[in-house]
């Protein structure tokens, strides 16, 4: 897990999905991270946790919910909610979280509960479908506040589930702990009613189908996650289990799953496996981990929190080989789970610098106030007008527009009335009509970032300044532009090198 780990910590966007997604790991995993690579020490990772808890209580709104990005007044209902499951894990972690604040997050939810149809859809940022109402069920249960009620309701709306919403349904009523729930929700049968649903092989399962639309952060990524939680809360000895999780591990790219909350997701139900798993091992397993032939002992492993043992070889403590063989010992059967990492550098070529379009086309492009281009070489101290033109081939919610700035230059915050006046007067139409479209911006020493929670078909220029503060040839980096919940969305600027004299 340490790579999506990683990234998640990493990641730029800081809206509440994304800040409680870097943050909810380190909360619950802070004792495993060490042993999973993650070499921050531990007061190092309880800093970035306090800090991702301290951002979250600054989205709240009048209501009790939070928005979606800092300062807004309207709640984002899903967000609240799952923003509401990290706290309230941290909470419990010593972290300082206010109880009002949980509880008024908690009566919001109730408040979408009790005006809220069954729908597969979700209309707005401050609607629910059935699958965010499920999850409520889970979130709100873990507060001490069950929904017996809306359990059962979902169970006879269970057309309107996905599995993502099925998988949730099974976990909020495992942990409920009510065994009158079984005569009129059988838990078994929204188990049978996950496993209809995946794609089944002899070794392991996953669900079909593309990234949702719309308003909804949903992907068969993410119900596979879903729904390997759901077995390994209800049924962890079931063997469909072990096929979730090979499923999900077999879906990797890179080390992640997707976006954000897919990742998130995925770092969690591997958690809850494992945890689960624990107290069931019976007679202990002794192994060993053989590379071509060079063979590794217990005593050389690591031995991680949760049970599991790790090892780590450098390329140069092995026998040179093109090909490697590994093999694992184990003095009785049983499933066992292998993650085998290298890392490699990529060159900066053509190849990498070349812009990219995959439903999105994004340019960039640098010019003086006065509207020219300003040659091969910026003179130090200059004004640039950057416009970044983006070509949206569909519909799209949660865009990301990031623009990575050379090192010799630092963006302008024209909102800000600490900075210098700049002359708009030849933006075009196009960026003026763009404007209404940001939901959120960010000006940093290294970067510039628009946000749009929603994007239609069409064309947009997001234009901003930069000044020229230091002499040299700098490297200019490949920008992004990207559907934040649907990763094959996206586009790339071009890259190379820009000089300042």
């Amino acid at each position: 897990m340490r790579d999506a780990v990683k990234w998640l910590m990493e990641y730029p966007h800081g809206c509440v999905e994304q800040t409680t997604s870097g943050t909810y790991p380190l909360i619950v995993l802070a004792d495993l991270l060490p042993a999973i690579g993650v070499t921050l020490p531990s007061a190092e990772i309880r800093k970035y946790a306090e800090a991702g808890v301290a951002r979250l209580l600054t989205f709240r709104t009048s209501s009790g919910g939070l928005s979606y990005w800092p300062g807004g007044s309207e709640p984002h209902t899903y967000g609240t909610g799952f923003a509401l499951s990290a706290l309230i894990e941290a909470q419990k972690r010593g972290y300082h979280v206010p109880q009002d604040m949980l509880d008024g997050m908690a009566k919001y939810l109730e408040s979408v509960i009790a005006r809220n149809s069954f729908s597969g859809t979700m209309r707005s940022q401050s609607d629910a479908d059935s699958d965010t109402l499920a999850y409520f069920a889970v979130t709100l249960g873990r507060m001490g506040r069950p929904q017996t009620k809306l359990i059962s309701d979902l169970w006879q709306n269970r057309s309107t589930l996905t599995p993502f919403g099925l998988s949730m349904l099974a976990t909020a009523h495992k942990e409920a702990n009510n065994n009158s729930l079984n005569s009129t929700v059988p838990l078994q049968e929204i188990l049978t009613a996950i496993r209809r649903a995946a794609s089944e092989t002899t070794d392991a399962a996953t669900f079909t189908g593309r990234n949702n639309d719309g308003w909804s952060m949903g992907s068969p990524k993410l119900n596979n996650a879903a729904a390997l939680m759901a077995f390994a809360v209800a049924a962890p000895n079931d063997p469909m289990t072990a096929k979730l999780l090979r499923g999900l591990l077999n879906q990797r790219s890179g080390g992640l799953w997707g976006s954000t909350q897919t990742n998130v997701f995925c770092i969690m139900a591997i958690y809850h496996m494992t945890s689960g798993a624990q107290g069931s091992q019976g007679t202990q397993r002794e192994f060993a981990i053989v590379i071509d032939g060079k063979r590794y002992g217990a005593s050389q492993l690591m031995r991680l929190a949760n049970g599991s043992y790790a090892l780590q070889v450098k390329e140069t403590e092995l026998p040179s080989s093109n090909n490697r063989n590994i093999q694992i010992e184990a003095n009785r059967p049983g499933a066992m789970y292998v993650n085998v990492r290298g890392l490699y550098d990529a060159p900066i070529n053509p190849a990498f610098l070349a812009p990219k379009a995959s439903g999105i086309t994004f340019r960039r492009s640098f010019e003086t106030l006065e509207g020219r281009a300003p040659g091969n070489e910026i003179a130090l101290g200059s004004l640039l007008r950057v416009r970044l033109s983006i070509e949206n081939n569909t519909n799209r919610n949660y865009i990301a527009i990031e623009d990575l700035l050379p090192a010799g230059f630092e963006a302008l915050n024209t909102n800000l009335l600490t900075t210098e006046a700049v002359d708009q007067s030849r933006e075009s139409d196009l960026s003026r009509r763009t404007r209404s479209v940001i939901s959120y911006q960010e000006f940093g020493d290294h970067r510039a970032a628009f946000y749009a929670d929603e994007l239609r078909s069409g064309s947009y220029e997001f234009v901003y300044y930069i000044r020229a503060t230091t002499a040299g040839t700098f490297f200019l980096p490949v920008s992004l532009a990207e559907a934040m919940y649907d990763p094959d969305s996206f586009g790339t600027t071009g890259g190379g090198s820009v000089t300042i004299r």
